[in-house]
């Protein structure tokens, strides 16, 4: 991490890259599709939109690819045997966690576990998180990597979290794979 003076473009940087769909709700539909700035660091070549229907009991996936190709799946409540959640620290120094203090880079994926063995990616959530420290210096030798990681951490558990909460409750399965 840098020092503080580079603080403000680290903020910045932190808002700009962090990625997780927009969820809303339209009537009776459960919404989440992917957010504006996915789709400008794409240039629109690709997106994707899934749609919870308690009242058919039907989950809607719609991608699209190259702009223009559009791929629809419709997947009955039946078919689904739980939601998988997933977690990784996808910063490259975690390799060397023993000897490193950094700043968590999570992801979350949200995907249908269905009973046929599939799984189905429904989101990636992605932001900066916590502060870790694993090396072998105190947690005060690195008083500015902390309150850089604090006011840069993004609550993508909590979004995921969130989501997956209200999917499960949607469709009646249990939640599988809570990291």
């Amino acid at each position: 991490m840098a020092d503080l003076f580079d603080l403000p473009f680290s903020i910045l940087f932190s808002r700009l890259f962090t990625f997780r769909p927009k969820v809303y709700w339209d009537g009776k539909l459960y919404v989440a599709k992917s957010d504006w700035k996915s789709q400008l660091f794409c240039l629109g070549f690709a997106g994707r939109k899934v749609v919870v229907d308690p009242v058919s009991k039907v989950v809607r996936i719609n991608k699209r690819y190259i702009w223009a190709v559009h791929q629809t799946r419709r997947i009955e409540f039946d078919w689904i045997s739980g939601i998988n959640y997933d977690y990784n620290d996808i910063n490259p120094a975690s390799s060397v966690s023993w000897a490193t203090a950094r700043q968590h880079q999570d992801l979350f994926t949200v995907s249908l576990n269905l009973k046929n063995g599939e799984r189905v990616r429904l989101f990636r959530f992605y932001g900066d998180g916590g502060f870790v420290n694993d090396s072998f210096m105190p947690d005060w030798f690195y008083w500015s990597d902390r309150i850089e990681a604090d006011l840069t951490r993004q609550d993508q558990e909590g979004e995921s979290l969130s989501y997956v909460d209200v999917l499960s409750k949607l469709i009646g399965v249990p939640t599988e794979n809570r990291y």
